[in-house]
């Protein structure tokens, strides 16, 4: 049984590899799923899609249908496709071999690489998973050893737009016309990005503005992310950017500068006894931080989230990134730990 779980493993992985699609757009991903694990599943919506098995403590485990695009079209860059066959092959096995005293729901969540976030959507509109509690997912990390866990923490992540309006002329009266919007989003642009804190990460990566060469721009539009671990920096970094728009509207009474401000996505960390739990059952003995975000924060549950090694150097999201067969094999593995300690990691 456990061999022919393992060759599944590999025949979904393939399979998924091959049908590869973008965030919001996994109709073949999930039509395939639904073929390979049959149509008794709990919820469906848009293209996400959960399965149940067993009755007691409610829990979930989650893996991702969307891959990335890449010069030849979508591909998993991403490892979704070692998640996402691993866990297929976790729920057949697990629908011959039940867990006993627990509800494990599996979770096939689209659009974790693209906005919005499913994991958000599914919150929202799935109202059991607020109900678990725990939720458990893996995410493939390269340079790490292949098979290598890692407890990972997160910063969240903000995002805001600046939007300039003045009065567009043609380029003859520069002299006096003292509003140039372009001029204005540069000196908003510098106080933004020279901006330095050990804590929290405040950049705009996007700038634009005019429309035509021989224009005083009339408009421009700065957008890009607060970052940071601790909440209270998601308010710090937007009082500053509300401070450094309303001084240059104070410097340029003819412009209209205004500030949208969203906080996208929350940090992310483990819960504490869970991580203990899959440190003592799976031997996790690195911990990672980064200022990268993590859309499984946006789960209203305990979480138990870990990065496991390609054994690769190949970064994630490049074009020839790839999971090893032997890795994919390991996440399923740690997927039936997982499964036969649940008491110990739940508690």
């Amino acid at each position: 049984m456990l061999r022919d779980s393992k060759n599944k493993v590999l025949e979904f992985k393939n399979d998924l590899n091959k049908i590869a699609e973008l965030g919001w757009k996994e109709f073949r991903t999930r039509d395939y799923v639904l073929g390979k694990l049959g149509g008794d599943f709990v919820w469906s919506d848009k293209t996400a899609l959960v399965y149940k098995i067993g009755e007691g403590v409610p829990i979930f485990f989650r893996a991702e249908l969307d891959a990335l695009n890449t010069v030849s079209g979508p591909k998993h860059i991403c490892g979704h496709s070692s998640h996402l066959s691993a866990l297929m092959a976790t729920y057949l096995y697990l629908k011959e071999n039940p867990i006993q005293g627990y509800s494990i729901y599996f979770v096939f969540q689209p659009s974790e690489e693209s906005y919005p976030s499913g994991a958000e959507f599914i919150s929202k509109n799935f109202p059991e998973i607020r109900k678990c509690q725990a939720g458990f997912a893996f995410h493939t990390m390269p340079k790490y050893k292949a098979g290598e866990l890692a407890d990972p923490t997160f910063a969240f992540a903000d995002y805001f737009e600046i939007k300039i309006k003045g009065k567009a002329t043609h380029i003859k009266y520069k002299n006096e016309n003292k509003v140039d919007a372009l001029l204005v989003g540069a000196e908003l642009l510098q106080s933004i990005n020279k901006k330095r804190n050990k804590d929290f990460i405040i950049n705009a990566g996007s700038f634009s503005g005019g429309d035509v060469p021989n224009k005083i721009a009339g408009e421009a539009k700065l957008s890009g992310d607060v970052r940071g671990f601790d909440p209270k920096y998601s308010k710090i970094g937007k009082d500053f950017l509300k401070k450094i728009c309303a001084d240059i509207q104070k410097k340029y009474p003819g412009i209209n500068v205004s500030l949208y401000h969203n906080p996208s996505c929350p940090s992310f960390k483990n819960d504490i006894k869970i991580s203990y739990g899959l440190k003592r059952v799976l031997g996790v003995k690195k911990d990672f931080k980064s200022f990268g975000t993590e859309d499984f924060s946006h789960y209203p549950v305990r979480k138990g989230f870990l990065l496991i090694g390609t054994g690769r150097k190949e970064e994630l999201h490049s074009d020839n990134f790839f999971v090893p067969d032997a890795v994919t094999l390991k996440i399923f593995d740690n997927w039936l730990k997982i499964s036969q300690n649940l008491d110990l990691i739940v508690g």
